[in-house]
């Protein structure tokens, strides 16, 4: 049996705290064993979103506490970029609750960090791997890529547009022009910054690319994307290739 302690707790000897503590122990154990195990890494990583989903958001020292618990939990793992992205959407969230507080913003600065580490695993894939991946995993792979962006879009203490369109390039790369958030936050930077242009053939890509998580078109992007190419020529902005 995988979980033998379970197994031999049929008249319930064991607490179910005790159970917890020496399941974590099993979890450790194997994952120290294969640091590429996703299975036991996310069985951790579960036991942390517990822990720190809505703690992290009651106090910084909290929201410090969630952060240690993830690096020290991805410093376990080896090409896992899934644990660092939750930890740092939990952290995203509790700064958001506090958005405005200046003390709060080392924590979307630390969000920003993990979610940096989690892109920079990605990115170390070669061409094969991304390519042999399923569409579920490169799906999973853009929207981390993408939510790294995000990160240095619309928060303020992270803002860096220079830094948040590499990334969202990257993701549409990922997702084969398929991944929508990455183009509408990208085409939405890039009207910002008036490279029209640059905004209709985004919209060109994604008008033919862009798919949904289930691996079917996206056929609601894909018209909103053609209808932006269509604005940005009849506003004399872009041309038509």
């Amino acid at each position: 049996a995988a979980f033998p302690l379970l197994d031999n707790n049929k008249d319930g000897a064991i607490t179910p705290e005790e159970l917890g503590k020496q399941a974590v122990e099993v979890f450790e154990k194997g994952l120290a064993a294969d640091p590429r195990d996703v299975k036991v890494a996310d069985e951790l990583d579960q036991r942390l979103r517990a822990k720190h989903s809505r703690a992290a958001a009651e106090s910084l020292s909290n929201a410090k506490a969630c952060e240690d618990d993830y690096v020290k939990l991805a410093a376990r793992t080896q090409d896992n970029p899934f644990v660092l992205q939750n930890g740092a959407f939990i952290l995203r969230e509790a700064y958001v609750r506090h958005q405005g507080n200046a003390g709060w913003a080392a924590i979307a600065k630390a969000s920003a960090r993990l979610y940096e580490q989690a892109a920079a695993i990605i990115d170390g894939f070669t061409y094969d791997v991304v390519e042999a991946a399923p569409w579920a995993t490169r799906y999973g792979w853009a929207q981390i890529t993408s939510d790294t962006g995000l990160m240095f879009q619309f928060y303020e203490p992270t803002l860096d547009l220079a830094k948040a369109e590499p990334y969202y390039l990257r993701a549409l790369t990922l997702s084969h022009e398929g991944y929508f958030d990455a183009w509408n936050n990208l085409h939405k930077l890039y009207l910002g910054q008036k490279e029209f242009q640059k905004a209709y053939n985004l919209c060109a890509r994604a008008a033919e690319g862009l798919m949904q998580e289930s691996g079917e078109a996206h056929t609601t992007g894909r018209a909103q994307a053609r209808a932006e190419m269509s604005r940005l020529v009849t506003e004399g902005k872009a041309q038509a290739d």
